[in-house]
C-alpha cells in the first residue's frame, strides 16, 4: 500500500539564492527540508533538515550544507530566513 504525503512548502529568492523549505508528516514525524538553489547551480540541492516525533520536544537538525553547520535550532534557522516561521507552526488539534 503506498499513501499520498500532504506538505507544505514555502519557496523564496535573497540574492539570487532560492530557497525552498517543506515539512511533511511521514508516519509519526514531522520533517522540515530545507533546500538551496546556487545562481550557479541551476537546480535545487539539500541544505538541511529538522524533524521530531512525538516523544521527542524539540526540532533535531541534520546540518548538511557548510552553512548549515551552525544552525542548531528552528529559532536560529528563523533569525537568518524569517519566511520558514510558517514551517514551525503547530497545529491545533
Amino acid at each position: 500500500m503506498t499513501v499520498d504525503i500532504a506538505a507544505d512548502t514555502i519557496e523564496f529568492c535573497e540574492d539570487d539564492y532560492w530557497y525552498r523549505g517543506t515539512r511533511a508528516r511521514v508516519g509519526t514525524f514531522d520533517i522540515i527540508a530545507i533546500d538551496l538553489n546556487h545562481p550557479n547551480y541551476g537546480y535545487f540541492t539539500e541544505f538541511m533538515a529538522f524533524w521530531r516525533a512525538p516523544h521527542i520536544d524539540a526540532w533535531q537538525p541534520i546540518a548538511i550544507h557548510r552553512g548549515s553547520w551552525n544552525i542548531q535550532s528552528p529559532n536560529e534557522l528563523v533569525h537568518i530566513f524569517p519566511r520558514f516561521c510558517a514551517l514551525f507552526e503547530e497545529e491545533e488539534e
